[in-house]
């Protein structure tokens, strides 16, 4: 890729905080017209088969505004925020999946299967978001070629935590260079292991 087809990459990776922000007011002003209409949803002449189908609509549009904007708020945070928690991993993990799911491959065609304990981590913020969207990101493009399986276990150790992220099909091999950044990211608070089929992250610092 030559500088000319750089160019634009990297003016948009310039501006994303600005196009975060002007993403989240336009949601922000639409998710109260919503609400506008469900308070004047009582005073509508309405059958009420029919007033119960326009609520349950509603409630999920709700639904859906404020996870867009609870992830465009998350991604502003962890653009700015240099503090050290201490933060819910199992949180992070979950946000983390849902900004893969960009990936439309990943969205649709690898089952994700969870069983994350709700455990608190002493980490600096941008390092752990960054570390952990290389670890996905190394085995992100692979599972959605493959319609694979991905399952992530996070459980508490003596000292620490253990996050596991096992894939299936297991002769599947994570990408490299990302698993390398992931493990250069995340040390010296964390070790990442490579296993046949999974990959071990031993964080070592406290939980709370």
């Amino acid at each position: 890729m030559d500088i000319q087809e750089l160019l634009r990459p990297a003016a948009l990776g310039w501006l994303f905080r600005g196009y975060l922000h002007n993403l989240r007011g336009p949601l922000q002003a639409a998710l109260m017209q919503v609400e506008l209409l469900e308070n004047r949803l009582d005073h509508l002449r309405l059958a009420e088969e029919d007033r119960k189908i326009l609520k349950e609509s509603l409630e999920r549009l709700k639904g859906h505004h404020y996870r867009l904007i609870n992830l465009l708020m998350a991604a502003e945070e962890d653009l700015s925020s240099e503090e050290e928690g201490p933060w819910s991993l199992k949180e992070f993990l979950e946000k983390e999946i849902a900004f893969w799911e960009a990936d439309l491959a990943f969205k649709h065609r690898v089952k994700k299967v969870l069983n994350l304990e709700d455990l608190h981590l002493y980490f600096p913020r941008r390092r752990l978001r960054a570390g952990l969207c290389a670890l996905l990101g190394a085995l992100v493009p692979a599972l959605g070629e493959k319609e694979g399986e991905l399952e992530a276990e996070l459980r508490a150790r003596r000292e620490g935590a253990e996050l596991c992220l096992r894939w299936r099909p297991m002769e599947l091999s994570p990408e490299a260079d990302r698993l390398a950044a992931a493990r250069e990211i995340l040390s010296p608070e964390a070790e990442v292991s490579l296993g046949p089929g999974e990959i071990h992250v031993i964080f070592s610092h406290g939980t709370s």
